[in-house]
Order: C-alpha cells, then sequence, then structure tokens
C-alpha cells in the first residue's frame, strides 16, 4: 500500500489547496487532471493514487476531495475498491445493495458542500421473472 506520508502530502499541498477550493466553489473538480498530478507530482500509478485519495480520509480539510474523486474517479460508477469508503462517508451498509443509498449520499453532498455534486447511479432493477 502506498502511504500518504508527510513528504508526499507537502508536495501535494499546493495542489491538494487548488482542488479543494474548487470544489467548494464550483461544487466539482476534473478527476482525470486530479489524478494526472497527483502522479506527476509523486511520480506513481493509478493504483498509487487509489491509495492517496483513501489517505485524504484521514485530513479533515481534504477529506472531501478525497471522496469526491472516489465517486468521480469512472465515468460509470466508483471503482468497487472504494465502495467500503463512501458507503461508511454515506452512512449505509453497503454501497452497492443499500436501496437507501442514493438519498444518503444526496443528503451528504448537499450538507457538505450545499449541492447533490457527485453522481447518484441507481443500481439497475432486474425484470421479475
Amino acid at each position: 500500500m502506498f502511504t500518504l506520508t508527510e513528504r508526499r502530502f507537502t508536495k501535494l499541498l499546493p495542489m491538494l489547496e487548488s482542488y479543494s477550493s474548487q470544489l467548494h466553489s464550483h461544487k466539482q473538480f476534473d478527476t482525470g487532471s486530479f489524478e494526472r498530478e497527483v502522479r506527476e507530482l509523486l511520480d506513481t500509478g493509478y493504483r498509487e493514487v487509489k491509495d492517496i485519495a483513501r489517505g485524504l480520509l484521514k485530513r479533515s480539510e481534504f477529506r472531501l476531495v478525497g471522496l469526491y474523486y472516489m465517486q468521480n474517479e469512472s465515468w460509470s460508477e466508483p471503482n468497487s475498491d472504494f465502495w467500503g469508503d463512501l458507503a461508511k462517508a454515506y452512512g449505509v451498509r453497503s454501497y452497492d445493495n443499500s436501496p437507501e443509498r442514493p438519498e444518503k449520499q444526496r443528503e451528504f453532498w448537499e450538507r457538505e458542500l450545499g449541492a447533490a455534486t457527485a453522481k447518484v447511479r441507481r443500481k439497475p432493477q432486474r425484470a421479475a421473472q
């Protein structure tokens, strides 16, 4: 596991402040750019960016940046590696199997940023057999 050490955090700090500002003022940021910048600044790969996002959850001033990245880094749905972290943040038992998750997710982002910014995806319903 790639750890967000103090040295790495210090290297990322100006970038993190910029993305936090974007998130709070515009209620969103470009997760592709975020990922590229982290990779360039730390000379690392995608897997390590996921670990950095998890590390941000332990830093209250950048917790929302980490969660926003986790929720929105993929165009379709969050990477399943993030489901546990997202479920915990939203206050549900399971990210993909909690029927109340979309509502709790919306409430979370409205409470934190004043807007439901992160994509809320509903699990497709199967046709009755």
